[in-house]
């Protein structure tokens, strides 16, 4: 009978024990924080690692997707855009005119305007009256404006949103 309380009592803390000493955050969580800080790096190879072991189909797949092009955004403008893309492949009904909006918002920080631009239209195509996706253009088109970027605005031009 001693044996027995003292096995559950020793059962019970396990739990406890496991999350004092594991020293390894969450992936996601670790990549929040480093993209916050601004190290874009550490967050990309935090999510890339955590992506690979992730079912294409889960929300937490598409978080995971989201918070890495946001990542990406900075040091690699095209493959945020890209990675964006494919996820909208994979997940056709999962991604929303919101998550277009995140990447937005850090493509514009970084000012890849004219990805910001390709990956704009691509969102307008797939909810051209979605009011989400009408602020995107309506901010892009202002900044873009005030950054004086002519490759960006030769490209808003031509695809008819000035």
């Amino acid at each position: 009978m001693r044996i027995t309380t003292s096995l559950l009592a020793l059962a019970a803390l396990l739990p406890l024990f496991a999350c004092s000493t594991s020293g390894t955050a969450d992936p996601m969580s670790a990549a929040e924080a480093a993209l916050q800080s601004g190290d874009s790096s550490k967050a990309v190879s935090l999510l890339e690692g955590h992506i690979a072991t992730l079912d294409k189909t889960s929300s937490t797949y598409r978080e995971a997707t989201i918070l890495l092009c946001s990542a990406l955004a900075e040091k690699k403008p095209a493959e945020a855009k890209d990675a964006l893309l494919k996820l909208v492949e994979a997940q056709p009904t999962g991604v929303t005119p919101k998550d277009f909006k995140d990447v937005q918002s850090y493509l514009q920080t970084h000012e890849h305007y004219s990805v910001a631009v390709d990956l704009m239209d691509a969102g307008l195509k797939r909810w051209k009256d979605d009011p989400t996706m009408n602020e995107v253009k309506d901010a892009l088109v202002a900044k873009i404006k005030g950054a004086g970027d002519a490759e960006a605005m030769a490209k808003l031009k031509g695809l008819g949103y000035m």
